[in-house]
């Protein structure tokens, strides 16, 4: 009975995606945060989470570090918006890159609906 509610889950996600999954941070300065999502209550169903929107609500440049990896980043300039999707992110490390100012953001993923191309990538070997 556990893997058929398992089951069900995998096709209403693939189908609806997930619940928005928001987390909001306050950064001090020249601090990092990680948000890990294997322990978060809900997003641990759902990964990787492939969608992602952060918002730098601060007056400070951020740096997102995806699965905490140093080489795979982007930076967030203050105020400014970051919108990526198709990225398999379990986790992500957010560091504030001013050394005088606390930085805040706000954090949207989610794994969204499968798509079309999805379903066609998965079926090319």
């Amino acid at each position: 009975m556990l893997s058929l509610l398992g089951y069900s889950r995998e096709r209403r996600t693939a189908k609806e995606g997930s619940e928005d999954i928001t987390v909001e941070l306050d950064i001090a300065a020249g601090d990092f945060e990680i948000v890990d999502y294997s322990k978060h209550p809900v997003a641990k169903k759902y990964l990787p989470l492939n969608e992602l929107i952060v918002i730098n609500d601060g007056s400070t440049k951020l740096k997102v570090y995806y699965n905490q990896t140093k080489d795979d980043f982007d930076i967030i300039p203050a105020g400014g918006v970051l919108s990526k999707d198709n990225k398999a992110i379990r986790s992500l490390k957010v560091e504030n890159l001013d050394s005088s100012n606390a930085g805040r953001c706000i954090i949207h993923a989610k794994k969204r609906p499968m798509k079309t191309d999805d379903l066609i990538r998965k079926l090319i070997p």
